[in-house]
């Protein structure tokens, strides 16, 4: 999932929450669903809640989300057209890439996690199969 173009933080957390909710994964840890959800949000809002929120990283999943919607919040009394601001701060933002980057491999490192998770269960599953085979067509061997 990834904030649409004219998408606020606000909303696009919502959407998250939403999305979630009605998915099968609605019980992941609260550490990756930070990293997803900061994996969806565009650059310059990335550089904006670093800024705002000194280390995103830090910050628990709820604080994210928290922090998320009260920028929103408080963009949207500022101006109008946040795009402006967000260009306007994005151009003060000390760390450009490294944002994107600590998301990304943050997201690697789940995706390893859960491959060797999902292939350990898949290696359990197939001992207990040929077990069960085993007892089925040799009973006495």
């Amino acid at each position: 999932m990834i904030q649409g173009e004219d998408e606020s933080l606000k909303d696009y957390v919502e959407r998250f929450h939403y999305n979630l909710q009605k998915s099968k994964h609605k019980h992941l840890k609260k550490e990756i669903l930070k990293t997803l959800l900061l994996k969806g949000i565009k650059d310059e809002f990335l550089k904006l809640l670093n800024l705002i929120g000194s280390d995103l990283f830090q910050l628990s999943y709820d604080d994210v989300c928290e922090l998320c919607i009260k920028y929103s919040r408080g963009i949207s009394k500022a101006s109008k057209n946040s795009r402006d601001v967000c260009s306007f701060f994005s151009k003060s933002a000390t760390k450009t890439g490294d944002i994107r980057a600590e998301i990304n491999v943050l997201f690697e490192n789940f995706k390893v996690d859960f491959i060797s998770s999902l292939s350990s269960k898949l290696d359990a599953l197939q001992v207990q199969k040929n077990q069960q085979f085993e007892e089925v067509f040799f009973p006495y061997y």
